[in-house]
């Protein structure tokens, strides 16, 4: 229920962010992504891998299950608590800390993840799932990728003249 809530407060205080105006069309977007992002972690508390799964995009789905079958059945989840959601069009980055345990141990460890989810075809699917720090490291390696690509194409820009005509 503090997941639920949660969720429905950064929602509410996201849909005036996002537009200038939003349109009924906006609206039931952002309610669409909320209900597919529940769905999925829901299956995932449950261990219902493979109905989670299928909130992925195609070309995930397989490692994605592949590395819960590895896990085994003494992997548990025992929250996911959203930190933030940033939701720009067609896409939409959530911050989440998720509680997880192994027994027998039943040490609870807690872990930062980023979810990327993208809407296709007119349905919001879970693009890519990591650690956060992977996904900070992940944008520093996009972003000296761009600044390598703009100083490339500045060198190869003709030089101004500075003589006079």
């Amino acid at each position: 229920m503090k997941y639920l809530t949660t969720l429905l407060l950064l929602l509410t205080l996201a849909l005036p962010a996002c537009a200038n105006s939003p349109t009924d069309k906006s609206i039931d977007d952002k309610a669409n992504l909320q209900v597919t992002v529940q769905t999925f972690h829901r299956d995932m508390r449950w261990k219902r891998w493979e109905s989670a799964a299928m909130l992925m995009a195609p070309e995930k789905r397989q490692e994605f299950l592949g590395r819960y079958e590895e896990l085994g059945e003494d992997f548990h989840i025992s929250s996911i608590e959203l930190k933030s959601l940033t939701h720009e069009g067609d896409k939409a980055i959530i911050d989440l800390e998720q509680e997880s345990y192994k027994e027998p141990a039943m040490i609870v460890k807690k872990k930062r993840i980023i979810e990327v989810w993208e809407k296709r075809d007119s349905a919001w699917v879970l693009a890519d799932r990591m650690p956060k720090d992977d996904y900070k490291e992940m944008k520093k390696a996009e972003e000296a990728a761009k600044k390598a690509e703009e100083a490339a194409k500045k060198d190869e820009a003709p030089p101004e003249s500075d003589a006079p005509q």
